[in-house]
């Protein structure tokens, strides 16, 4: 492709960012968001994370590192996510 058609496609595609996206769904808009599906979303984003970089991307120490240890690394802090603490609490000790 020649450099300046390479220079006027990226110029295009930031055009394109510019525009307006759709509005989200009302319903999703109005969900809670609850300690709780914070906490999933915040693990799942961690997990696709790992996912990634270690299948997608192919970050060399994750490709290389053996499946169990991942798990060995990963899941406390998995767990320290999903498990509230008392001082992750909102104070009556439900996370919520």
């Amino acid at each position: 492709m020649p450099a300046a058609v390479g220079r006027s496609v990226l110029a295009d595609s930031g055009h394109h960012r510019a525009q307006e996206r759709p509005a989200a769904d009302a319903s999703v808009l109005s969900r809670r968001v609850t300690s709780t599906t914070l906490r999933a979303g915040i693990v799942s984003s961690m997990l696709v994370g790992l996912v990634v970089g270690r299948g997608v991307v192919g970050v060399a120490t994750l490709a290389a590192a053996e499946r169990a240890k991942l798990i060995m690394l990963v899941g406390p802090a998995v767990q320290s996510v999903l498990v509230p603490t008392p001082s992750a609490t909102d104070g009556n000790g439900t996370g919520s």
